[in-house]
């Protein structure tokens, strides 16, 4: 969606954190995150270069697996 009306751009440019959008007659219509240079995800509060770390970094992950063990194991326990 291009938004044409300056004055509306001018309003969400200005904003710094997220806004639920609403139309004239109070119902939500979605909500808006503002970009934030170098966040390409700004809701997670990590930037770019943090969430590559996170993914680089081999001993923060379980394999699916694992995971699945584990679940199966907690639901035979119930």
């Amino acid at each position: 969606m291009t938004i044409t009306d300056p004055i509306l751009a001018d309003s969400l440019e200005a904003l710094s954190v997220p806004q639920q959008l609403r139309g004239p007659d109070g119902r939500v219509l979605g909500r808006y995150v503002p970009a934030i240079p170098g966040m390409s995800i700004p809701e997670t509060g990590l930037t770019d270069a943090e969430l590559d770390a996170i993914v680089a970094d081999s001993d923060g992950w379980i394999p699916a697996a694992e995971v699945e063990a584990r679940l199966n194991a907690l639901r035979s326990s119930l």
